[in-house]
Order: C-alpha cells, then sequence, then structure tokens
C-alpha cells in the first residue's frame, strides 16, 4: 500500500475511533481477538472461514491450515470424485489416519467430515452442522488445525492435533 493511502487510511481509523463507544475492558484478551475475529469473518465465504466462524462462536480458538493435511484432503476428494461414492474409505483402503500419515502428518488426534452434492459453502456448512457427528468434530477442543479439499461436489475436511515424532512408527 501507498505511504498516501495508509496516511488516509490511519486518519479514517483514527476518526472512526473517536466515534466508538468506551474500550472494552477485555481489548487484548483472548475472547477479544475472538470477537474481533467472529466479525470479520461474519461475511467470509471459504470453507475453513465459515468452520472457523462455528468454533469462535461457540468459544473455541480457531484452526489453522496444515499442508499436509491439506493434501490429504484434496487427494481425497478427488479419489471420492472418480469413484463417484461418498465414502470416508478410500479406492485403496485407506482411512484418514492413514492417509494423512502418508502425507507426513504425526496425529494425536483425527477427524474427517465429508459431503457431496451440496454447491455451496453455505450448504456444506449447514450441513455438517445439523449432523450430530459433524458438528462434534468442528467443534472439538482438541483438534488445532485443519486441510480442505475440494473436487466437483465432493467435499473434505480433515481436522487434526498433531503429535511429535516418526509417523512411521506407527
Amino acid at each position: 500500500m501507498k505511504p498516501i493511502r495508509l496516511l488516509a487510511a490511519a486518519a479514517l481509523l483514527a476518526a472512526l475511533a473517536a466515534c466508538q463507544p468506551a474500550p472494552d475492558p477485555l481489548v487484548g484478551s483472548p475472547s477479544a481477538a475472538l470477537n474481533v475475529a467472529a466479525a470479520q469473518m461474519k461475511s467470509a465465504g471459504t470453507l475453513p472461514e465459515q468452520i472457523n466462524l462455528q468454533r469462535v462462536n461457540a468459544g473455541l480458538p480457531l484452526l489453522t491450515r496444515d499442508s499436509r493435511l491439506t493434501a490429504a484432503a484434496e487427494a481425497h476428494a478427488l479419489d471420492m470424485a472418480t469413484m463417484g461414492a461418498l465414502t470416508h474409505m478410500g479406492s485403496s483402503g485407506y482411512t484418514v489416519g492413514t492417509r494423512v500419515n502418508i502425507q507426513g502428518y504425526c496425529y494425536s488426534l483425527v477427524t474427517e467430515n465429508i459431503a457431496s452434492g451440496w454447491k455451496t459453502v453455505a450448504l456444506v456448512v449447514r450441513g455438517w452442522m445439523a449432523s450430530p457427528g459433524h458438528r462434534a468434530n468442528i467443534l472439538n477442543a482438541q483438534v488445532k488445525e485443519y486441510g480442505v479439499g475440494r473436487a466437483g461436489d465432493y467435499w473434505v475436511m480433515i481436522f487434526a492435533a498433531p503429535r511429535p515424532g516418526d509417523c512411521s512408527l506407527f
């Protein structure tokens, strides 16, 4: 951003701040950060943003993206689209745990949400949140990271908590 734009943005923010109510005593606290994140995500449209919004609304921390989980989710979405089947078992016979280990991700906990036929992020999130098992995966306080994949109308989101160490031991 150019310096003039930065100055203009700073001036606008200062003017807006003068119109705001008294400062929130929680500013700088984790809950204040979650409130800011929730406000920023209300208009967000990606699956991870909408899932993180659900977590923030439940008082849970945001999930962070892991490229290995994303690779496993993308591969599984493509596999399901190729098979034309919605299944947690890939054509290779692998489950989510094996798929993420193959990508080099060592986990202490891993879960997977899948969907098919829904055309939009909003429909996927609505469907998952209406399903007790999918909702439990989304709102699991133990998971820390995610990966997302989509192929056509096949959606995959993997939720995991990392475990340090060598995946080949298990």
